[in-house]
């Protein structure tokens, strides 16, 4: 599909300012998603843990554990008609508890996963057990290949980046069906091999003709996100460049690269934003100023209510402990 560069930027661009606008809302529409993500854990006493429902349960770990501190589950798990959706989501999901290697052992991660999935209903269940059974040993291989063979990538020259990838997406395929690869992979492989064709060229002496035929190869979903990417920093450039200038300026400034209707739009998000700050600013000082009582956790919790909507009281632990917003 022909798409001029012109045309292209200006849908990019418009996705992009959107996804700001509407920053902390996952809801994916027409997925159909039969075990939901867990909700957000309330403190609950040690003693208590192991009679708290299941999902109550990884609640508490995510809002237990420092790698998860501040976070809300990544991924999901989908059922339909009985089956695991085996998906990207799934992938982020396993991939966001693993990521915990180090605070919790390997046994401990696997446990816990493993009694999600065995709360699913069958045969989603043992869909799901299996696979991630899968994708520990295959992780367990990559970790062996630059282990034994001492192949690590920094350092590499282009063919040895090119083996060792190539080697990668064997192991993909020695352990998953083709079907899993591509919802898992396919977004990795294209951009892996872009990278390694792309220093290949660059080290030849191509020019900027050549690089972007190359991009150009990319699935138009790649395309797109790459082109996100580098509007998103564009638009922090302009921010910070632009920091000590009148709002007027910096409106300027956006609807020169991105048009009156998407500078409209980040200059109502800065509004919104500010004011976002202004509340958590005035929340933490409320914090500071509360006397120690057996009414503390009634007061914040009613404070919260008045000040915060549902999804906001989410962030606010996160905000609090960075000191800014998202």
């Amino acid at each position: 599909m022909n798409v001029s560069s012109t045309k292209m930027w200006s849908v990019v661009a418009a996705i992009v300012i959107s996804m700001l606008a509407y920053l902390g809302v996952h809801q994916r529409a027409g997925e159909p998603l039969v075990l939901v993500a867990p909700e957000s854990a309330t403190p609950v006493h040690d003693q208590g843990y192991a009679d708290l429902p299941l999902q109550k349960r990884h609640a508490v770990e995510i809002e237990t554990f420092k790698t998860y501190r501040g976070a809300t589950e990544d991924g999901s798990l989908k059922v339909v008609n009985g089956h695991l959706i085996m998906d990207r989501e799934f992938r982020r999901w396993m991939d966001f508890h693993l990521s915990a290697v180090g605070e919790r052992t390997i046994a401990e991660i696997v446990h816990s996963l493993e009694q999600r999935l065995q709360s699913l209903p069958s045969p989603a269940a043992q869909e799901g057990l299996q696979l991630l059974q899968q994708y520990l040993a295959y992780l367990e291989a990559l970790d062996g290949y630059d282990t034994v063979a001492a192949r690590k990538v920094i350092g590499a020259d282009i063919e040895g980046l090119r083996a060792r990838n190539e080697w990668i997406e064997r192991q993909r395929r020695d352990y998953f069906s083709e079907a899993v690869v591509t919802a898992f992979f396919a977004n990795d492989e294209a951009l892996d091999r872009l990278t390694i064709e792309r220093m290949a060229l660059v080290k030849e002496g191509a020019d900027q003709e050549a690089l972007a035929a190359l991009e150009r190869e990319l699935p138009m979903t790649l395309q797109v996100q790459r082109q996100q990417v580098r509007i998103l920093e564009q638009a922090r450039d302009i921010n910070e460049t632009t920091a000590s200038s009148s709002p007027e300026v910096l409106w300027q400034k956006r609807s020169e690269k991105f048009g009156e209707a998407a500078a409209n739009r980040l200059a109502d998000l800065d509004d919104r934003q500010g004011e976002w700050l202004r509340r958590v600013t005035d929340y933490r000082h409320f914090l500071e100023t509360l006397d120690d009582n057996d009414n503390k956790l009634e007061m914040i919790n009613q404070y919260e209510q008045t000040h915060f909507s549902f999804i906001e009281r989410k962030r606010l632990t996160a905000a609090l402990s960075l000191g800014t917003s998202e």
